[in-house]
């Protein structure tokens, strides 16, 4: 018996200490309190363990001692520990009384062996041992009511806990309260029995510790944990579906079970004959009924791999699938033809030659859209667009096609390259209705590329079918180009000249040659023209025809003519300062410059700079020069006026309102092109009309230069019409400047 109880002791003592270890380990405030009251238990345990084990009456009764006073701190730390676990702040005061209390018990006690003031020790023999008892004095009951009294203010504390907190939780404060009690009924039964001869108290320590640790640290309040579960569950987003390892249905919460019938999921089988097709750990995408999920399947294994249970999440993506079609809906869509714009073309486009040979992409542009929707307004051109977009559908009805709005008036198709000829046909016959009475026909002006390799992007084809469509507006005979070797030939061509135009410019391969203006009165050499002229260091020469077109696209041109207006007037000062030549020469400003460019102060400062009187240099204004902003020109031909210069009107008749041009603009000159002038001398009706133009001219106050004079025919009508200055290959082509003063030299000295 004496042995199984050292025995017994030995194991509450080391599991005692696997406790305190495990405190240690949490490392946490409440874990350090926790363990006060594990070390000062173990001091209980060992003291009263030792008083039974060593047969001698000082060790046994010191023993004793040290296990009341070990008690005493027990109930302290407990106390501590309990504000922490309840999460209250001790009372400091209170505290610092309670020790003070404490600390002269624990002196009468350790006083207690040597001078036997609290109890008196008698030993009893139990087996083959003694069991040290004691007699209770005063000064021991005293220690009773303090013990007792901390006792019941722990039991008041958690007490009040367990009351106000909510069912699941009272086992929290319920724990406790049962191990505290059970210790001490135990110690209660020892003091009140002396039959028992040993505390069982002590032994319950071992029991307690590991209570005490695990409804601190472990605690779960496993109903309450379970009812949130089934409440999570059933109220979740998602629809969730478990199966064990044999397939059987374990769990399926209510969405789940709104969204399949019993017999879909009653088993796992079941489930995968409605479900499809899946992979473990993957997400799939279903819908069922009129509801789209994302669906992950997860298959819990354990460490060799087996199949425990199967996992179905279910996560309801309809709203967002809708959402996300509608956003890719508006970014593939033209929103006002509700066809697809250039970005669905692309994507659809792809899929279209995935199963398509023999193709043709097209790219149809409306004429002069611009002009329609100033003419007729917005509006109109809104309905021109729909108008066509709704031919393409119902053309789409018997012809496999992709087709789009891909800019401003142009649609993109691609489409069977057989259908090519009928579909020009069928949209050139499109007419939109203005009012009740007047119908607009519409013309179209087409681009279109064969598609021969469908390893190449449709990107590609795009944009040599859009290169394509934007040479009809340089080809007036015809609205229709194919996109071909020849073609890719001249836009590479043209790409090289963009690349090397900043090049040319710094080597000087830009310059002017001048084509002589005769005065047809006096027959001598008034001036020239400056015409620029382009030697490329690797194509040689480039056609003005070429070149100012593309220049005046990319805004070169501003950079190109300051160059010439500057040379222009250098060129004027050497030759005036040699006594070659005291004329004028005249030179271009085009659209570009216009709108870019502060035109009259920059030729003022090429006349200052090379100290030259501003009748030496002409201004050539093209008349139909930014026809959209008419102030603006105007305010550029003033400004020039104002500096003395004189501005000659270019190209007469070739814009919108050429009598407008003669109401509205300040000039000094009007140059007409002699095929404007061949056109109204057919007909005396014509002949009166031109009079009638130049007599306007004259009446203005302004001279007139004929160009492009190639007969002596042509001069003497230009003579007839009063015309002042005359240029053309009658008199001479566009000349380098030495030969252009060789010219100037003959032709004056002949006429003499």
């Amino acid at each position: 018996m004496v042995i199984l109880s050292r025995l017994i002791y030995l194991m509450v003592a080391l599991m005692m200490c696997q406790y305190i270890y495990a405190c240690v380990r949490k490392n946490n405030e409440l874990s350090k309190a926790l363990n006060q009251v594990f070390i000062f238990g173990l001091g209980i345990v060992a003291s009263y363990g030792i008083s039974i084990w060593i047969n001698n009456y000082m060790v046994m009764s010191v023993c004793h001692t040290l296990l009341f006073v070990c008690m005493d701190w027990v109930l302290y730390s407990i106390i501590r520990f309990v504000y922490m676990y309840i999460n209250r702040p001790i009372h400091r005061k209170a505290e610092r009384v309670v020790m003070t209390i404490l600390a002269v018990d624990n002196i009468v006690m350790l006083l207690n062996p040597f001078t036997n003031i609290c109890m008196d020790y008698k030993l009893y023999e139990w087996g083959s041992t003694y069991i040290l008892m004691y007699q209770p004095k005063f000064l021991y009951h005293v220690h009773l009511i303090i013990c007792y009294c901390l006792v019941v203010f722990v039991m008041y504390l958690l007490g009040r806990c367990f009351v106000q907190s909510p069912k699941y939780y009272k086992i929290k404060y319920g724990a406790i309260i049962s191990i505290l009690l059970t210790v001490v009924i135990l110690n209660a039964i020892f003091l009140a029995f002396p039959w028992t001869i040993v505390d069982f108290s002590t032994l319950f320590y071992g029991f307690a510790a590991a209570s005490m640790f695990h409804a601190t640290f472990d605690f779960v309040p496993n109903r309450l944990v379970r009812n949130l579960r089934q409440f999570v569950d059933d109220n979740l987003y998602d629809a969730t579906l478990i199966y064990d390892m044999a397939g059987n249905l374990l769990s399926a919460n209510r969405l789940s079970r709104e969204i399949f019938s019993e017999d879909d999921i009653k088993s796992l089988t079941d489930f995968e004959k409605y479900f499809g097709e899946y992979k473990d750990d993957d997400f799939v995408e279903r819908q069922f009924g009129d509801k789209i999920f994302e669906v992950h399947c997860q298959k819990s294994r354990d460490n060799k791999r087996r199949v425990m249970a199967t996992v179905f999440i279910l996560h309801d993506i309809t709203r967002i699938r809708h959402a996300l079609d509608r956003v890719k809906h508006t970014a593939t869509h033209d929103s006002l033809t509700k066809i697809y714009n250039r970005l669905g073309f692309i994507e659809e486009g792809r899929r279209y030659m995935s199963t398509h040979k023999d193709t043709v992409l097209a790219i149809a542009a409306v004429d002069n859209f611009r002009g329609i929707n100033s003419l007729y307004g917005n509006e109109f051109g809104d309905k021109v667009l729909c108008t066509i977009a709704e031919e393409l559908i119902e053309y789409h009805k018997s012809v496999e096609m992709v087709y789009s709005r891909s800019a401003e008036g142009k649609f993109a198709v691609l489409l069977p390259a057989s259908e090519i000829g009928n579909f020009i046909r069928y949209v050139n016959q499109i007419t939109v209705s203005f009012d009740e009475d007047v119908e607009i026909k519409l013309t179209l002006h087409f681009g279109y590329i064969h598609i021969e390799d469908t390893s190449k992007p449709l990107e590609f084809y795009y944009e040599r079918a859009l290169m394509a469509q934007s040479q009809t507006r340089n080809q007036f005979d015809h609205s229709i180009v194919v996109y071909d070797d020849k073609l890719e030939r001249a836009l590479n061509f043209e790409h090289q000249l963009i690349m090397d135009m900043h090049t040319s410019l710094l080597n000087n391969e830009f310059y002017f040659v001048l084509q002589p203006q005769i005065d047809l009165k006096a027959k001598k050499v008034l001036g020239a023209e400056a015409l620029v002229r382009w030697q490329h260091g690797k194509f040689g020469r480039i056609s003005p025809a070429q070149f100012i077109p593309l220049f005046e696209k990319n805004g070169f041109i501003t950079r190109v003519d300051q160059y010439i207006w500057e040379n222009v007037c250098k060129t004027l000062r050497e030759l005036e300062d040699k006594d070659l030549f005291h004329g004028y020469f005249s030179v271009n400003v085009s659209q570009v410059d216009i709108m870019n460019l502060d035109v009259a102060s920059l030729l003022t400062s090429y006349i200052k700079k090379y100290n030259l009187t501003p009748d030496k240099l002409h201004v050539e204004i093209t008349e139909s020069a930014c026809v959209d902003n008419r102030k603006l020109l105007i305010d550029t031909i003033v400004g020039l006026q104002k500096e003395g210069f004189i501005v000659e009107i270019d190209d007469f008749g070739s814009g919108y309102s050429s009598l407008n041009a003669l109401t509205n603009l300040p000039f000094d000159t009007v140059k007409l092109d002699m095929k404007f002038m061949e056109n109204f001398n057919k007909s005396a009706k014509s002949g009166i009309i031109m009079n009638s133009i130049t007599n306007m001219i004259h009446d203005l106050q302004a001279e007139i230069i004929v160009e492009g004079v190639e007969t002596e025919e042509q001069e003497e009508q230009a003579i007839s019409l009063q015309c002042h200055v005359s240029q053309g290959y009658l008199y001479s082509r566009p000349l380098e400047i030495d030969d252009f003063l060789k010219f100037t030299n003959e032709y004056n000295s002949t006429t003499d």
